[in-house]
């Protein structure tokens, strides 16, 4: 009843406010949006992909290193994986669950190598590789779970 009166005062009247306009305008542009943000994030975890993969790559020859070599190259790449972590967990809270423990375990893994200095156990820079590998895993879980 209140459309058709609608309709029946829009015909009747020359300019109504709100007769005539396009209504679907706003939900277009809120589609566009979502889209552009979707690409967006697409984009940008398929670049954090393709560094995590240069990390592994790097961290590859992680068992023929120095203890302290180790420790140094794992240090470099850490501000970055924290990045990571913060964009997975700022994107979808479930996606990111317990990256930050995975993350803290692999720092403190880091901070006994660098402690333990060049003649480091291979045991302990394997340890350092496998919480490594572990929190990769863990962000390329995340990332299939945000649609990369």
């Amino acid at each position: 009843m209140k459309r058709s009166l609608q309709v029946l005062l829009c015909l009747s009247v020359a300019f109504v406010p709100g007769c005539g306009e396009d209504d679907t305008a706003p939900m277009k542009q809120m589609g566009a949006d979502l889209k552009d943000a979707g690409s967006k994030l697409g984009a940008e975890l398929a670049q954090a992909g393709a560094k995590l993969d240069a990390f592994a790559q790097d961290v590859a020859s992680g068992v023929a290193m120095k203890g302290d070599e180790l420790a140094t190259s794992m240090k470099a790449k850490l501000p970055d994986l924290e990045a990571m972590v913060d964009g997975i967990q700022a994107k979808g809270a479930a996606a990111g669950e317990n990256l930050s423990v995975k993350l803290d375990k692999l720092e403190s893994d880091v901070e006994a190598l660098a402690q333990a200095g060049a003649g480091a156990a291979a045991e302990l820079k394997q340890k350092v590789l496998d919480a490594f590998a572990d929190l990769a895993a863990a962000i390329k879980a995340a990332f299939a779970k945000l649609g990369a």
